[in-house]
């Protein structure tokens, strides 16, 4: 997927000669890594943060010898902290789903702005 979003994304720049092509898609792979490894550091975090990590360990290790209210209050523990790391992450997709929408209209009003100043120079 990241090749096809690669050239996409460099298609939609003709201004962009054949040398700096290669430039592009280096920092666009680039960003995407960078952005992936943040996310899971984040997400790992937060998820640590509610102590779902060592609920984990405490259900994986001794889950047979404790009581059941014990167990069920672990799981909730993990399932908190789990829930708060996608909630997190969703809302970074929204921000990023927002702002992709506004560049999205910032690049046809560009366009039509050229358009309309091409037909007057003519």
């Amino acid at each position: 997927m990241s090749s096809v979003m690669n050239r996409k994304c460099l298609h939609r720049r003709p201004q962009c000669c054949q040398e700096e092509q290669g430039i592009a898609s280096g920092l666009l792979s680039t960003s995407r890594v960078i952005g992936q490894a943040l996310s899971v550091a984040l997400a790992g975090t937060i998820f640590t943060s509610f102590g779902a990590a060592a609920a984990g360990v405490l259900l994986s290790s001794q889950g047979q010898n404790l009581s059941t209210s014990s167990v069920s209050d672990l799981q909730n523990t993990f399932l908190a902290g789990f829930h708060a790391a996608f909630l997190v992450c969703a809302a970074f997709a929204a921000i990023g789903i927002f702002t992709s929408l506004v560049r999205g209209n910032e690049h046809k009003n560009r366009q039509t702005q050229l358009q309309s100043s091409d037909n007057v120079a003519r």
